[in-house]
C-alpha cells in the first residue's frame, strides 16, 4: 500500500474514532478500494493495524470495489476478500450494473452491500428499461440477502419509485452534498445517524 494510500486510511479511520469519541453515531465508514489496492496483499495487514490503532471494531469500517474490479481480477479479488473477512470486514460491490458480473459470481462472492450505479437510476422513473433493470437488481439482491444501496438520487420522484420499490438505502445530492470532516461532524451533531458514511 502506497504512503498516500495508507494516509487516506489513516486520516478517515482518525476522523472515525474521534466522533466516537465525541458521542457521535456516525454509522459504517465506506472506504472506496481501486483495483491495484483490492489486490495488494499488504492491504490486510494495514487494516489490521490502523483498526487496532485507533480502537474501532472491524464492523465500524467496510470496503468498497467496483463490479468492475471482479471482471479485471477474477481470482486476486476474491481472494483478497477472503483476508479482509477474516479480519470481520464488510464488503460493498460499487457501481453494480456497469459491469458483467453473473449471479453465480453474487453468490460466490456473498457481498454484504451492493450499490446500484447512477447511470441506471438517472432513468428512474421515466425510462422503462432503467425501472425493468432496478427492478431485476433489487429482485436479485432480495434473494441473495444482499442490502442494496441506489447512487445518484437526485430528484424526489427517484426517491419514491427506490422506496415503493423497497430500496429505502439512498445516496446523492438530494440526501447530502459530499463535505469536509469538519463540517460533517457539524452536520452529524444535528441529524440522525446515517448507515453509510463516505469521506469526501
Amino acid at each position: 500500500m502506497c504512503d498516500i494510500d495508507a494516509w487516506v486510511l489513516d486520516a478517515a479511520c482518525t476522523d472515525l474514532a474521534h466522533w466516537l469519541h465525541v458521542g457521535l453515531q456516525p454509522g459504517r465508514l465506506a472506504l472506496n478500494l481501486s483495483v491495484q489496492q483490492a489486490r495488494n496483499p499488504a492491504l490486510s495487514e494495514t487494516l489490521r493495524d490502523a483498526l487496532g490503532r485507533h480502537r474501532l471494531a472491524p464492523n465500524q469500517l467496510e470496503l468498497e470495489v467496483t463490479e468492475d474490479a471482479f471482471n479485471h481480477e477474477p481470482d486476486g479479488v476474491p481472494r483478497a476478500l477472503a483476508r479482509w473477512r477474516a479480519l470481520g470486514l464488510a464488503l460493498t460491490i460499487d457501481d453494480f450494473g456497469t459491469g458483467y458480473s453473473s449471479l453465480s459470481q453474487l453468490k460466490r462472492l456473498r457481498p454484504e452491500r451492493l450499490k446500484i450505479d447512477c447511470s441506471l437510476v438517472r432513468g428512474l422513473p421515466d425510462d422503462a428499461g432503467d425501472c425493468a433493470l432496478a427492478e431485476a437488481m433489487l429482485g436479485m439482491a432480495r434473494a441473495l440477502q444482499i442490502e442494496v444501496v441506489a447512487e445518484g438520487v437526485e430528484t424526489p420522484a427517484q426517491r419514491r419509485w427506490l422506496l415503493e420499490h423497497d430500496c429505502p438505502r439512498q445516496q446523492g445530492h438530494l440526501h447530502g452534498q459530499p463535505m469536509p470532516a469538519a463540517r460533517f461532524e457539524a452536520w452529524l451533531a444535528g441529524h440522525a445517524a446515517p448507515a453509510l458514511l463516505q469521506p469526501a
